[in-house]
């Protein structure tokens, strides 16, 4: 979000953001909409504004949009509406110029379905979804990571190359800040001697469960089925046996990710 930001023609305007699922509902209205003095008990004297009016001509962030209740879901299609917030005991239309990102782990459009999350504000937020696949769907990623988290923190590059050994072989369900955290603390080992690939392993001693070895032995077994409920098994336990990689499974198959994924499907 902070990188379209800073491409777009709004860069020279204030990003601001906020953690929708962060805070109850008063208190995420008066951040994004502001109070006027009076408003509540402990208002500051003179109000205060919102992050609508403090990105104005720049970027609001929304985070776990996805978390809004139904009430502030319709004040915040008001807003874009209307393009003016009215704060917290005020009265007064204030007129706002702000681009909205807004972001979710849950899928939107199955919300929308399920009648948790509005369809007018849908269809007014999502003019240009973008997905960010798991990490486990672009190992690709992970040595530039690894090398960026290696450089943030100082550390001698000589560790990027074994700690890149030991990433691609695992899924990272907890996705880049998992990896963060992997590599933070396997720094801090390294620096004491300590090799990445000597690191301990399973969550219960602080480390990452040991992925399942390439080359485990033994023939896949199939449960009898329809054609693609037996594709689907095979597959299965090919990205297994990977460690969750879909990218070696696809090499191992001899086709592409994406027909990895689709068969994976239910």
């Amino acid at each position: 979000a902070q990188s379209i930001h800073n491409e777009s023609s709004r860069r020279g305007g204030p990003f601001v953001a906020i953690n929708c699922a962060a805070l109850t509902e008063t208190l995420l209205e008066s951040e994004l909409m502001g109070y006027e003095e009076g408003a509540f008990t402990g208002a500051k004297k003179g109000g205060k504004p919102g992050l609508f009016e403090l990105a104005h001509n720049g970027t609001l962030f929304l985070d776990e949009v996805s978390q809004l209740s139904p009430a502030m879901q319709s004040k915040l299609l008001r807003v874009i509406q209307e393009r003016t917030v009215i704060r917290v005991g005020g009265t007064r239309m204030i007129p706002v110029n702000v681009r909205i990102i807004a972001a979710s782990n849950e899928n939107l459009g199955k919300r929308v379905r399920a009648k948790l999350f509005r369809s007018d504000l849908y269809y007014r937020i999502a003019i240009l979804p973008l997905e960010l696949p798991p990490l486990r769907d672009r190992t690709e990623d992970l040595l530039p990571l690894i090398e960026h988290f290696v450089q943030r923190r100082g550390a001698d590059r000589g560790c990027v190359q074994p700690l890149y050994r030991n990433a691609v072989s695992y899924g990272w369900p907890g996705n880049i800040r998992e990896l963060e955290n992997y590599v933070w603390r396997s720094v801090v080992l390294y620096e004491q001697g300590v090799a990445p690939d000597a690191l301990p392993e399973g969550p219960e001693r602080g480390g990452l469960p040991a992925p399942a070895p390439p080359e485990e032995s033994g023939a896949l077994q199939v449960a009898p089925g329809t054609l693609a409920e037996m594709e689907r098994d095979l597959v299965a336990q090919v990205v297994r046996r990977l460690g969750g990689n879909r990218t070696r499974a696809a090499k191992a198959l001899g086709v592409t990710r994406n027909t990895v994924s689709s068969k994976l499907r239910p």
